[in-house]
């Protein structure tokens, strides 16, 4: 029942065409504007992979260079 409802509504909506396809007026402005956010989003996330690698590589140094903690006959204190 269902399957034979949605391809009855598929073959109507394959029958009504867009005779005049045209952009809704102000929609270049939207674009516009949603271009240069997923530019910003993507130039934003290749620096944040890049602070993350740097910070990875700062905090293993400096986690390396400190100085060991002296030892007791029965191992660290």
């Amino acid at each position: 029942m269902m399957l034979t409802t949605l391809h009855a509504a598929s073959e109507v909506l394959a029958q009504i065409g867009n005779p005049t396809p045209e952009a809704p007026p102000e929609s270049d402005r939207w674009m516009k504007l949603v271009r240069y956010l997923v530019w910003l989003a993507m130039v934003l996330g290749v620096l944040a992979v890049f602070g993350a690698v740097i910070a990875a590589v700062v905090l293993v140094i400096r986690r390396r260079s400190r100085p060991k903690p002296p030892q007791g006959p029965y191992g660290p204190r």
